[in-house]
């Protein structure tokens, strides 16, 4: 596996040359998060990323519980930020919010979302969510659900956010995935003690894995 981070404003503006020193093979940055909110750092990271070729890097997205009537609006806006930056990475949809929607309706307006930006970019878009919150959908939801996860997992690979505690216990892949590409195994040293710190700080940052080579993840 080779290892990657992603980050937001809480880790402020990187420095990905640093990054690369440490052993860091790619970043994935926080650019928006609903339908007018962008991360503060977005621009900086962004200009700092685009910079520095040696550092494969992509954009994410967080999708809020709005509807399916917003879900596009939340994706032109992230069509709106990131389009202005030469990403080598294919973007992640962040799909880990749902209250006040039906199971269905957040399946839905992943897969709307999703489908936009796709259509925009011409790549594929991969999808970030943990274990739980696919399963919490699968139960909640049924077989309407099912068959919209069904869905979703055909046309999106996945970036899956599983704290297992020690690297040699892997993730558990949800149901409709058939296996994982990016593997998110911490959210900071509160949740996980697999979190790093940026190089030189003790601000902590996720780590990402990645199964394959450098040219692997490229040809994403």
């Amino acid at each position: 596996m080779i290892f990657g981070v992603d980050v937001s404003a809480s880790q402020g503006v990187i420095d990905p040359k640093a990054l690369a020193g440490a052993g860091c093979s790619f970043v994935y940055a926080k650019a928006t998060d609903g339908i007018n909110s962008t991360d503060k750092c977005w621009h900086d990271n962004a200009v700092v990323l685009t910079g520095f070729e040696d550092m494969p890097w992509g954009a994410y997205g967080v999708l809020e519980p709005y509807g399916i009537d917003k879900a596009e609006e939340q994706a032109q806006h992230f069509l709106t930020e990131t389009l202005k930056f030469k990403q080598t990475l294919p973007p992640w949809l962040d799909l880990e919010l749902a209250q006040g929607l039906k199971a269905s309706d957040v399946v839905s307006s992943a897969i709307k979302w999703r489908d936009c930006v796709q259509q925009a970019i011409g790549r594929s878009v991969m999808v970030y969510a943990s274990p739980a919150f696919v399963e919490q959908l699968s139960l909640l939801g049924g077989a309407p659900t099912h068959a919209l996860l069904a869905q979703l997992a055909a046309g999106s690979p996945l970036a899956v956010a599983h704290y297992t505690g020690d690297f040699k216990w892997l993730p558990k892949v949800p149901d409709f995935w058939d296996d994982y590409v990016i593997w998110q195994t911490s959210g900071g040293r509160k949740q996980s003690p697999n979190y790093a710190t940026l190089p030189g700080t003790d601000i902590d940052v996720d780590v990402d894995l990645f199964r394959g080579t450098p040219s692997d993840l490229l040809a994403l």
